[in-house]
């Protein structure tokens, strides 16, 4: 079942370290809601929907929908699942700087960190 052509599309963004299919339970709720959903694998390849759009972002998708939505004409609505929301003009670095690793974490912490990331 599809909404009436007016109706937004939802248009749910993956993470940095994930794809479209981290969606898949979502989608499934959405679409049994009655809603238009779609999870591109890329949203800055385009979506040529042709009515307003939802973007839905997680993790640092939130930053993509946030430069993508502020000027775009169809976006009804951004909502952030977990994400980085910057402010327009704000890069990633100082919303991280503004939550520093705390003193006290584990050093074996740090060292797995630095380890999956090849650092170490």
């Amino acid at each position: 079942m599809s909404t009436p052509d007016l109706a937004p599309t939802v248009v749910l963004v993956h993470g940095a370290f994930v794809d479209a299919s981290s969606w898949t339970g979502v989608i499934a709720e959405l679409k049994a809601a009655g809603l238009d959903v779609v999870a591109p694998p890329n949203l800055l390849r385009g979506e040529g929907l042709g009515r307003p759009v939802v973007l839905v972002a997680h993790s640092y998708a939130g930053a993509v929908i946030s430069q993508t939505g502020s000027d775009a004409r169809n976006v009804a609505a951004l909502v952030y699942v977990a994400a980085y929301a910057p402010e327009a003009g704000e890069i990633l670095g100082a919303i991280n700087a503004r939550y520093p690793l705390p003193q006290e974490a584990p050093l074996d912490f740090v060292h797995a960190i630095e380890e999956a990331d090849g650092l170490a």
